[in-house]
């Protein structure tokens, strides 16, 4: 028998009371370790995160500067095939609208007068070509027209008005001359 505090025990219940003080200070033990094993664990996995999130930003922002080099390619990409688009000569179905256009317009003007066609519509023709080469873009032919300059020329045939007077005195003079010549080549053969 022993006394504890002021409590009498008996040997076994001393015993007993012994075991179980020592089996909670090693349970105790046991918890405190098992918190900083899991301390240790939290902060190996915290280590970890920071690495994985530090690792996932670099990739983010790589890849994010791969798209923007990307996206800027692209972009050049199509602003240079817009050019060459609109660098290009027209279509044959666009050349051919486009002389059905001239030819009618002067057609138009001269107001489809079979007579009057057959005697102006070349001098016509040249000063309608002049004009669209020299105010809207037209190529140095019909069909060398860029694609971006069309609707510009279609428009421009649309806004031709010539000088009806000028350019019937252009052919009735080269008329004349050709009659006078010819007069002249009449006469000298005869007298000879």
């Amino acid at each position: 028998m022993k006394i504890k505090g002021g409590i009498l025990l008996m040997s076994n219940e001393f015993d007993e009371l012994k075991n179980m003080v020592k089996d909670l200070v090693t349970t105790q033990l046991n918890r405190q370790r098992s918190d900083e094993i899991l301390q240790a664990n939290i902060a190996q996995s915290n280590e970890l995160l920071r690495a994985k999130i530090q690792l996932t930003d670099n990739a983010v922002g790589g890849l994010s500067k791969q798209y923007v080099e990307l996206s800027d390619d692209v972009s050049n990409i199509k602003n240079r095939m817009y050019n060459y688009e609109q660098n290009e000569e027209i279509t044959d179905e666009q050349a051919l609208n486009l002389l059905n256009k001239l030819h009618y317009r002067v057609c138009e003007i001269l107001n489809f007068n079979g007579e009057l066609i057959d005697k102006y519509f070349r001098v016509y023709i040249k000063d309608l070509y002049k004009t669209l080469k020299h105010s809207y873009n037209m190529g140095s032919k019909y069909r060398t027209t860029k694609k971006k300059h069309y609707d510009t020329v279609m428009r421009g045939i649309e806004a031709w008005f010539p000088d009806e007077e000028k350019l019937k005195e252009r052919v009735n003079n080269r008329l004349e001359r050709k009659c006078k010549i010819k007069e002249t080549n009449f006469e000298d053969y005869l007298s000879n």
